[in-house]
């Protein structure tokens, strides 16, 4: 808010961006791809830029990220500035945005081994909502899916919710591939504690960093800032994604309204009131 006047100097007069890290990584990669073309490098100088042993050869005797580099393959298992940074680069060459909705192809789900769709461990029920909204916005299709996004992301994170509405074929690859948390229940699914209390201010965020927009009629769609990046279509999160999504799809609005306990209409809430980041 303390940057209000200067942001309304530079022609932006909307609400105050939360920090979101995921976006702020994609804009300093194409931050730092758009200068290097302002400065005249071509692809092979940027490459050598971002990691000259590439550019050369392996015994060459200067480095110019290694501290970053070294940084982001522990962290992530790759020197992802790099690979953000061409991909940008690649996407500036050929004037091709990426792709939406995202084409996740199910592979045929009875070759998939028990628990392919489990949740990580490492990854806490709360933090699940961020990887659940992002996949699910991802794939999905504003015209058919905004009504039912809510649910969509809700069953994500919350796997036995999904599994009652679903035909017996469909249930039962649900519950071996996710694993024991889409066992059925006894009596209504409730929302965890943690996921019910971050789901609020996770989704505030979405909306005010411009990845979620909330439409005037509280159905929900990618924002225009949305951000793909680091998102797989192979990866266990996609499938999973693309699975509830075709299923949600076939089920009327109704029905899951009445599905989730009235003790987590936190699910139904209305947020952002029609706007977007």
């Amino acid at each position: 808010h303390g940057m209000k006047a200067w942001a309304e100097d530079l022609g932006y007069s909307g609400q105050p961006f939360a920090w979101n890290e995921d976006r702020r990584i994609q804009l300093r990669a194409e931050l730092d791809a758009f200068f290097a073309r302002k400065y005249g490098l071509t692809a092979e100088d940027l490459q050598y830029v971002l990691d000259p042993t590439k550019a050369t050869d392996a015994d060459y005797p200067s480095e110019t990220f290694r501290v970053l580099k070294e940084r982001e393959i522990r962290h992530y298992g790759e020197y992802r500035t790099e690979r953000l940074v061409l991909d940008v680069w690649q996407r500036m060459e050929g004037g091709q945005p990426d792709a939406l909705p995202a084409s996740v192809q199910l592979p045929p789900l009875e070759r998939l081994p028990d628990g392919a769709w489990a949740w990580p461990a490492n990854i806490q029920p709360r933090d699940r909502l961020r990887y659940a909204a992002q996949y699910a916005l991802w794939q999905s299709d504003p015209a058919s899916d905004g009504s039912r996004m809510r649910f969509i992301i809700a069953s994500l994170t919350e796997p036995a919710l999904l599994t009652p509405l679903l035909a017996a074929d469909d249930r039962n690859q649900w519950v071996r591939l996710v694993g024991p948390e889409a066992q059925p229940a006894q009596g209504a699914v409730r929302l965890r504690p943690a996921i019910n209390a971050a789901w609020h201010s996770m989704f505030e965020t979405l909306l005010t960093s411009g990845q979620l927009e909330e439409r005037a009629d509280g159905t929900w769609t990618r924002g225009q800032h949305f951000s793909a990046t680091g998102l797989q279509a192979a990866s266990a999160g996609a499938q999973r994604a693309a699975f509830a999504i075709r299923a949600v799809r076939s089920m009327d609005v109704g029905v899951l309204t009445a599905a989730a306990a009235p003790e987590d209409n936190v699910i139904w809430a209305r947020f952002g009131n029609g706007r977007s980041g």
